[in-house]
């Protein structure tokens, strides 16, 4: 079993865990989404171009992780 698994968690304590395993170069996304969540109405949500160039690598990363715990 993962640990922590099986705990609901809210939305920015389940960020500030994934952010603690992954490798920083796939941190950034996850930072921003927190930070809006956290501070930020939806009316105003903005995301830089850096930042949404980095989204595809992000998820590309977490959906092999994923992959990977899988087997």
């Amino acid at each position: 079993m993962l640990p922590g698994h099986g705990r609901i968690r809210s939305k920015d304590a389940a960020a500030d865990r994934a952010l603690a395993q992954l490798p920083p170069e796939h941190r950034a996304p996850l930072e921003h989404a927190r930070q809006l969540y956290l501070n930020c109405p939806y009316s105003e949500e903005s995301w830089s171009d850096d930042l949404q160039a980095q989204v595809r690598p992000h998820v590309n990363h977490v959906l092999a992780e994923l992959d990977r715990l899988r087997t």
